[in-house]
């Protein structure tokens, strides 16, 4: 059977009339007095060969003759047999037809298959927009799959602003379900432990993964509790000249989108969904900005804090040329003062690291109060020149502890 009948059949039976298991005959002699849900379940047997042999002929016939009636049920699991092809021609536009008949009348298993389509272009022209709204209907009505979805819908962005306040609501409400997987208790724990949507209770954090430490993925949630029990920080300098550049080489190998290189959301959410306990930085004061200077060069410019200490940078700079594919990673360091040691703090140097990320190598001296302007003319000036200049040096940073 094909892929969307494996992922909702069981969700389509759960949230039936008919939640609970009955027998053949018990079935046969409910569907005799005009249950068209009992007529539904029977034939999922015989699709499923579960005490019955197995017939999709019969299958077929009983759904088409509840969907035909009427039935929301039946119009549900029709819509999948024509999907997947269950005793009739596979027909991806019939299929979003009875599947929008059963939504209509409420059937959220059927709501979340629409979006499916929407969200696919499976049957229907694409609808990112629609298929959010449908999935949200069905979140509403208390449907964990949905409820899921949406959350990540909110905390993702995209086809909708991203909203953290409502992720965290989405979560909290899957992970309240009687009907819910252990994956709401663990995005929920993530949500609880940041702060975000919330305030931190990093308390509860761990209880929502301690209910699921003996789960399917019990290795990983008890290893996220050693974590969370020892303590971890994330330092400026790995974040500056391990993290950044790593980010750019993948995306110049193809492995990252350019909207990640951009996003400090998204770095802040994908960090704190390893539970870092602590950041040398106030996540409010990092910050991007990209310079589109023409059709090949854009220049993304990482704005810090004032570092407190050599080598943290103040700013740093992926540089990417899209015709030639090339990336760029430069820095403008906190470092020795040059002869006036009354101004250390305004001493700089400007560099870059190797693709590596195990040298760095410093290019020129830069002295007085700089802005992300003439750190960007800096790089610019730098580019155009036909050879570069010979380092002042390459050092080697040892990773600190």
């Amino acid at each position: 059977m094909k892929k969307i009948l494996l992922i909702f059949a069981f969700l389509a039976l759960a949230f039936s009339f008919n939640a609970n298991a009955q027998s053949i005959q018990e079935l046969r002699d409910s569907m005799a007095m005009g249950n068209l849900n009992s007529q539904v379940d029977l034939a999922c047997h015989y699709i499923e060969g579960d005490s019955v042999e197995q017939n999709m002929d019969e299958a077929f016939r009983l759904i088409k003759d509840a969907a035909n009636k009427g039935n929301r049920y039946g119009e549900l699991w029709l819509g999948i047999c024509y999907h997947d092809g269950v005793g009739v021609a596979e027909d991806h536009q019939e299929a979003v037809k009875w599947f929008k008949s059963s939504a209509q009348k409420g059937n959220v298993t059927a709501m979340s298959l629409l979006a499916v389509s929407y969200e696919d272009g499976d049957g229907v022209e694409v609808d990112s927009l629609q298929a959010f709204n449908l999935y949200k209907q069905a979140a509403d009505k208390g449907f964990f799959p949905a409820q899921l979805k949406v959350a990540a819908s909110y905390e993702e962005g995209g086809v909708i602003n991203r909203d953290l306040n409502q992720a965290f609501r989405y979560f909290k409400m899957a992970a309240e379900n009687e009907d819910t997987e252990e994956p709401a208790n663990y995005y929920l724990a993530r949500y609880y432990f940041n702060g975000w949507g919330t305030d931190v209770d990093r308390d509860k954090a761990r209880s929502l993964l301690e209910s699921i430490s003996d789960g399917r993925a019990a290795t990983e949630i008890r290893q996220i509790l050693n974590t969370i029990e020892e303590g971890d920080t994330l330092r400026m300098y790995e974040f500056q000249f391990r993290t950044i550049p790593a980010m750019l080489w993948d995306y110049e190998k193809g492995k990252l989108e350019k909207s990640t290189l951009i996003d400090v959301m998204e770095w802040q959410i994908f960090f704190g969904s390893q539970f870092i306990t602590h950041y040398e930085w106030d996540w409010k004061d990092i910050s991007s900005n990209v310079h589109h200077l023409n059709d090949s060069i854009e220049i993304i410019v990482y704005r810090f804090p004032d570092p407190s200490r050599m080598p943290l940078c103040l700013y740093s700079a992926a540089v990417i040329n899209s015709k030639t594919k090339e990336c760029f990673y430069y820095t403008l360091e906190k470092t020795m003062n040059f002869g006036d040691i009354t101004n250390l703090e305004k001493c700089w140097v400007f560099g870059g690291m190797t693709r590596d990320n195990a040298s760095h190598v410093s290019y020129d001296g830069l002295t007085g109060d700089v802005t992300e302007q003439q750190f960007v003319d800096f790089i610019l000036a730098f580019l155009s020149k036909s050879k570069k200049p010979t380092p002042m040096g390459e050092t080697k940073y040892p990773t600190e502890e």
